[in-house]
């Protein structure tokens, strides 16, 4: 037998038997992962119809971030709405809620602590909102990150993760179109249910599994730290070699990270005035939360940005609350590392966001890509070995 042959059947043993391993998991993560797509726009819809819509009669989509009320209103009112308890302290607001894409929509009720509330009137509209939107979804998504298992689960799902990476590549590498390209794409409806499995499952699999490998591959990456070790390791020559002829551009701002000791007479900025200095240090990025510092202790107010390019959630600011100094800027997009560029895209990759409405109805499918390829796998498994 030659090295290839044997190569070849090397390949072929581990993609099966990684299949067969792998194959429940891998059906629950991209089940679970099709109905998380349109989790958001499902949620807003219900959110509209459950409170109506956010969206003032009368006021056009360009003039809607004119009409929306100050965040320090906002957070009065849910202040207001807490007399009762002295220890009461809004850890995080959410000025546009829960968003993946790069444009937070204006039809959205911000979440202001532990209240979801209407950006245009201050009205509350729910007290403890589930992040996201539903208990339906909320249990989906538990399941799609730690199969209702806790950390365990998130580790368990890590290394899942990883090893369908390998399975994807081999697939990748045992696909007959390589040697003829229109075998590879070719399904013969009339032959034996063993070649017709085969069919199905190789061009669902070239098709759906290159595209399944981003999802997995970030996954991997955000929740098995071997692999993100790894590619730390393989990355880390291939940046050194890229600053060599790569234009140094500044990430952060050179000033203390460190914050302020107050005087005891001393008191925070406006939140209004923090969030302007905030947008103003990285100009058409979008907020997309803002973590709120005590009252009764130096701190900083640390926003979380989205990046108009990247999609991702890839950049902060951080600001002092007594003398309202921006501390630090760390602008996502000028990162030097290629890993880091790469750590930049890796949200909407995940999701399925980069492209609009066409990725995201892609990822559907590709989500539903695993159970076919385990049912197709399962036939092909069961024939091989089934007496005629």
């Amino acid at each position: 037998m030659s090295k290839s042959k044997k190569f070849r059947n090397l390949i072929f043993n581990l993609h099966r038997y990684l299949g067969l391993v792998l194959g429940l998991i891998a059906i629950i993560a991209g089940l679970t992962g099709s109905l998380l797509v349109f989790m958001r726009d499902i949620d807003n819809f219900a959110l509209a119809h459950k409170y109506g819509t956010v969206i003032p009669q009368g006021v056009h989509a360009v003039s809607l971030q004119e009409n929306r009320l100050p965040l320090s209103v906002l957070v009065d009112r849910v202040k207001a709405a807490h007399t009762n308890d002295p220890d009461f302290q809004i850890d995080q607001i959410l000025p546009y809620g829960l968003y993946f894409d790069s444009t937070p929509k204006p039809d959205v009720p911000a979440i202001i602590g532990d209240f979801l509330v209407d950006p245009y009137t201050g009205k509350l509209l729910a007290q403890n909102p589930s992040w996201f939107g539903s208990e339906f979804f909320g249990k989906v998504y538990e399941l799609h990150v730690a199969l209702l298992m806790g950390d365990a689960g998130v580790y368990i799902l890590g290394v899942a993760a990883t090893l369908m990476v390998i399975l994807s590549v081999t697939g990748i590498v045992l696909w007959p179109g390589w040697r003829k390209l229109s075998s590879g794409f070719k399904i013969k409806l009339d032959a034996h249910a063993k070649r017709l499995n085969f069919d199905i499952h190789k061009v669902v699999g070239i098709i759906l599994g290159v595209v399944l490998l981003l999802p997995v591959g970030t996954g991997a990456w955000w929740n098995f730290p071997l692999f993100g070790s790894t590619l730390e390791i393989i990355f880390m020559p291939v940046d050194a070699v890229a600053s060599i002829f790569t234009p140094q551009t500044p990430q952060t701002v050179d000033s203390p990270t460190t914050a302020s000791t107050p005087t005891p007479d001393q008191k925070p900025f406006l939140l209004d005035a923090i969030v302007q200095k905030a947008e103003a240090a990285l100009p058409n990025f979008f907020i997309f939360s803002i973590n709120v510092p005590s009252k009764s202790q130096a701190g900083t107010y640390d926003f979380r940005m989205v990046s108009p390019r990247t999609q991702s959630w890839d950049s902060e600011v951080h600001i002092d609350q007594y003398t309202g100094k921006i501390l630090q800027v760390v602008d996502g997009t000028k990162t030097k590392s290629l890993l880091g560029r790469l750590s930049n895209y890796s949200t909407p990759l995940h999701y399925g966001v980069f492209g609009g409405l066409p990725t995201k109805i892609l990822y559907v499918f590709v989500g539903l890509s695993p159970t076919i390829l385990l049912i197709t796998g399962l036939n092909m498994f069961r024939l091989r070995y089934k007496r005629v």
